[in-house]
């Protein structure tokens, strides 16, 4: 958990809104999209939904899976090179 707190306080220090959480174990949850400012709301949730010790399993494939489709139906974009 720390490490999450740590990447997302230097993703907030960069001026990095537009990014999004998921959470995978034995079930991929979304804790938040990349239109979502980072608030109370998701700082709960994500601290609700890292599970440690309830995850027997993982699916990280679906999770990348579902990655891969929220950035494709994303509505921002990344900076143009």
């Amino acid at each position: 958990q720390e490490t999450t707190i740590t990447l997302i306080g230097a993703l907030q220090k960069l001026g990095l809104e537009n990014y999004g959480i998921i959470v995978f174990g034995s079930k991929i949850r979304l804790v938040k999209t990349n239109e979502q400012t980072w608030g109370s709301v998701c700082k709960t949730i994500l601290s609700q939904q890292i599970r440690f010790d309830q995850d027997d399993e993982t699916k990280d494939a679906q999770a990348l899976e579902c990655a891969i489709d929220l950035l494709k139906n994303s509505s921002t974009r990344g900076e143009k090179k």
